[in-house]
């Protein structure tokens, strides 16, 4: 099924093609993450955040490891959320 906005833009989008259903899923479910994230962020919109990048697989016992749990501790003391993809293994 497609949308007026689709059908407008068709040719213009995709190098020509246009989107097929199954792009326009993706790009709706992407937008509807996007808008959940966002009402989750809400009550923090004045708290400065920083996104922290790393591998489960990095051991607690590394000088690597150490390092970013150093830096994850300063940085939350300076006042900014830090924000992890990663789950708590303890």
């Amino acid at each position: 099924m497609l949308t007026d906005c689709n059908r407008r833009h068709r040719g213009s989008v995709c190098g020509g093609a246009g989107p097929d259903g199954g792009d326009l899923r993706i790009l709706h479910r992407t937008v509807r993450e996007l808008r959940y994230a966002s009402s989750l962020f809400e009550r923090y919109r004045n708290l400065r955040k920083l996104t922290v990048f790393g591998s489960a697989r990095t051991q607690p016992d590394t000088p690597i490891y150490r390092l970013a749990a150093a830096f994850a501790q300063r940085i939350t003391e300076a006042g900014f959320m830090v924000i992890t993809g990663a789950e708590d293994s303890n």
